[in-house]
């Protein structure tokens, strides 16, 4: 079977014959590794969205310094590698917002990478990233005061949210004219210890954004791919209820026993091992240790599991090679 259908049969639950492999490499990792960690994927190839044969160019948002988003927000980052914070929210003051528009959903360079990624790698499994929604209105507003937003509700939010909504609407609409097999969104809902609000409120407010958009995913034909950190255990069973068909979370914040207890067989979760601590700070060994607790707990003999872990400038070759070879 291709890298594709593995992956295909992974999220249906028909019984792939393997668990696929994935990694998340930022910037950093290769600033430490270089050619070592491109020789090292070229020996595990990647079943999602495999990796170029060469260290990329940093990318301007991982550069040390400012740096200005598409959307008017400010950035500093203090290292090369490491996505950095906003400091100054393009709609810190709802003056702003008179005359704000979304920037263009897609760009010549957009083109560039998917065709290019699909020519290369014809037979992988590949997503498109829409995008954020709870975190592009953080960027745009500042975390802080997006909080106070969220208890007023004020006609100024309502606005900004269906600017966001109609931008990964059409972002969307695009990502499905080209070749990919499934949608990829991201929002860090969680703390290291609960949802960072109340679900209540989450699903009020958020959850039908959520559920119109993968429904536009799926009416198109691809699956609907989900990363969230933190401690998100309140909200999983709602994203499966709005199509979520694989979730990259920190399951080690909740416990791989516990999350499993719940959702296994329900939903695909695509990794992740503990990269706060496993990853980057323990042995080849506890990582092989890890990876069968989370097939014990995550994987059903259909499916259900994709090998998926993120790496950075803090981890070993050697544990880079233990994640790729133990999966």
């Amino acid at each position: 079977m291709t890298s594709r259908e593995v992956v295909a049969k992974t999220l249906r639950f028909e019984n792939p014959g393997r668990i696929p492999r994935s990694l998340w490499v930022l910037p950093s990792a290769y600033l430490a590794h270089g050619r070592q960690l491109v020789e090292l994927l070229d020996r595990y190839p990647l079943d999602i969205n495999p990796r170029p044969p060469v260290v990329p160019e940093l990318p301007p948002a991982y550069r040390a310094g400012t740096y200005r988003d598409e959307w008017g927000s400010l950035w500093l980052n203090l290292q090369d590698g490491i996505a950095g914070e906003v400091k100054e929210p393009a709609l810190a003051d709802w003056s702003a917002l008179s005359g704000f528009k979304a920037p263009p959903v897609w760009t010549a360079d957009d083109t560039s990478f998917v065709t290019e990624r699909h020519k290369r790698a014809p037979d992988a499994f590949t997503h498109i990233v829409a995008g954020s929604f709870f975190e592009r209105m953080q960027y745009l507003r500042g975390t802080e005061q997006l909080y106070m937003d969220l208890m007023d509700q004020s006609r100024e939010l309502l606005q900004l949210r269906d600017i966001i909504m109609d931008y990964l609407q059409r972002r969307v609409e695009k990502c499905l004219e080209y070749p990919c097999d499934a949608i990829h969104f991201a929002d860090d809902w969680g703390s290291q210890l609960s949802l960072l609000i109340s679900p209540k409120l989450w699903r009020e407010f958020f959850k039908p954004c959520y559920a119109r958009l993968f429904e536009q995913v799926r009416r198109g034909g691809k699956f609907v791919f989900m990363h969230s950190d933190g401690f998100i255990m309140d909200i999983i069973e709602d994203l499966v209820e709005v199509g979520v068909n694989a979730l990259n979370c920190q399951v080690w914040a909740m416990g791989p026993d516990k999350v499993g207890a719940r959702f296994r067989g329900k939903i695909t979760f695509w990794g992740e091992l503990n990269r706060q601590t496993t990853v980057p700070h323990g042995t080849p060994e506890d990582i092989r240790a890890a990876i069968r607790v989370m097939k014990e707990n995550l994987a059903t003999p259909s499916g259900g599991l994709i090998a998926q872990s993120e790496i950075d400038n803090l981890t070993p070759l050697a544990n880079i090679e233990a994640i790729l070879r133990q999966w």
